[in-house]
């Protein structure tokens, strides 16, 4: 399988990193006297277009990652740059298509939440109308509870569309709500779950290790914070998140490498998944 894409996401995440670094270390100086230094607008745009070119960069490289393993799994074949016509196209069909599929999750999540906001407003006045004691304790329990099934809810709606994303890998363009969704009817959340716990074995070491990294800087900034005799100054707050930053950077090699067997794995169970439901 080729390490290209997988180089590429690195460097992305790299350089998306050093950027931001570069940008919050200007920001601490970018103010002189009440007026704000014009060539930091200047330094703005350059980092945001880097950042947002970059971000394309790491996720045509997932996308390839994605169509050289699925093509590997259903029919055997492999290529170094996988430049043809059909994979080009498969790839940029498979952003299309995961695009869209996140854009539908929002909007299914912004429903949930208008939905969540509506019983949380009727459910406190419910409660506040009454003459018991302990409202406000089943309030927060029912909105605890709600949450819960809003997460549940947005993972399964996601997933009824991520199962049908190797379809696209292999150079079909399904529709969403006519082939894709009736695509996993009537499976249970054994494939889903397997997918939270891939996930959750994956980021919360993950956020372990970034946070070892990153916790003297942390240390430090909030015994700045905490000393009330010595005015931390706006370059030397930016300067100390620059450092996060900064100390981010070597763990772009370690992060790729436990992210990579991730993402094969749910490629393959993706994989797994659309061929026993198509056939």
């Amino acid at each position: 399988m080729s390490l290209i894409p997988v180089a590429l996401y690195m460097l992305s995440v790299a350089v998306q990193l050093k950027s931001m670094a570069g940008l919050y270390r200007s920001m601490g100086s970018m103010v002189h006297g009440d007026k704000i230094d014009p060539a930091f607008f200047g330094t703005y745009l350059r980092t945001m277009s880097a950042t947002m070119l970059f971000s394309l960069l790491g996720a045509i490289a997932l996308g390839w990652l994605f169509v050289h393993i699925i093509r590997f799994q259903r029919n055997g074949t492999a290529s170094w740059l996988l430049l043809d016509k059909a994979g080009m196209k498969a790839t940029l069909m498979t952003l299309l298509y995961g695009l869209g599929m996140v854009m539908l999750t929002l909007a299914a999540y912004f429903c949930a939440i208008i939905g969540f906001v509506i019983f949380a407003l009727v459910a406190a006045a419910i409660m506040g109308s009454g003459s018991g004691s302990g409202g406000e304790a089943i309030v927060a329990v029912m909105a605890v509870m709600a949450f819960v099934v809003i997460v549940a809810f947005l993972y399964w709606f996601l997933f009824r569309f991520l199962v049908g994303l190797p379809g696209v890998a292999l150079g079909h363009s399904p529709d969403f709500f006519r082939d894709i969704w009736p695509l996993a009817r009537g499976e249970s959340f054994g494939v889903p779950l397997r997918m939270l716990a891939a996930t959750l074995v994956v980021y919360v070491p993950i956020t372990l290790l970034a946070f070892g990294f990153m916790f003297p800087v942390i240390r430090e900034m909030i015994d700045a914070l905490r000393d009330q005799s010595a005015q931390q100054s706006p370059e030397q707050v930016f300067s100390l998140i620059a450092d996060m930053m900064d100390r981010l950077l070597p763990m772009t090699i370690v992060i790729t490498l436990i992210f990579m067997p991730f993402m094969w794995f749910m490629t393959l169970l993706l994989g797994v998944a659309f061929q026993r439901f198509r056939d």
